[in-house]
């Protein structure tokens, strides 16, 4: 798996744009870098969220975590503007092409986890009602949509007096007290 990693952000058209453009227009981690912010949440969380499996199968999670969103190095700029590409295709589609050399290195060292992280990059592109076959999907979309939530919930209190009394509803968002 570090191979795999190390091959596809130690590609520079796809490494240095990971670490430069955000994660969305200007919806979550819209800052420049958000992409890279995003995506070691998501992998964070989901490592976290599958402690009752075992090791290699949390690393599966952990990786698809940080590479679900990599697609988008292709569609945004630094600037939140959407590039040519990203006006007509999903990044989720860019997911496949970007790791597809890598995939096929990954095939030959380990072919079922090659085959899981596939699935679990595939299973966020289907509608959410249905049943994983791999549990570990469940922990990669819930990380990236709770990174996402708490990326916006700090936006919707970014304006708000930092001290204790800065609670309340901001929005779609609420802060409760913390005593």
């Amino acid at each position: 798996l570090k191979n795999f990693v190390y091959q596809v952000l130690g590609d520079p058209t796809v490494g240095c744009a990971f670490f430069s453009v955000p994660a969305s227009t200007s919806y979550h981690h819209r800052e420049p870098g958000g992409l890279a912010q995003h995506s070691l949440e998501v992998a964070e969380i989901s490592y976290a969220a599958t402690q009752c499996f075992e090791d290699h199968d949390r690393w599966l999670a952990a990786v698809s975590g940080l590479l679900h969103d990599v697609g988008k190095v292709r569609t945004l700029t630094q600037d939140r503007q959407q590039t040519a590409i990203g006006q007509l295709i999903a990044p989720e589609i860019l997911n496949v092409e970007i790791l597809a050399d890598a995939f096929i290195n990954l095939d030959q060292a380990w072919a079922d986890g090659a085959i899981a992280i596939r699935y679990i990059l595939g299973s966020l592109m289907k509608p959410r009602d249905q049943k994983p076959l791999l549990p570990l999907t469940t922990a990669v979309k819930q990380a990236d949509i709770a990174s996402a939530a708490a990326s916006n919930r700090r936006l919707a209190f970014a304006d708000k007096p930092s001290h204790p009394e800065a609670t309340g509803f901001a929005g779609v968002y609420w802060k409760p007290s913390p005593t």
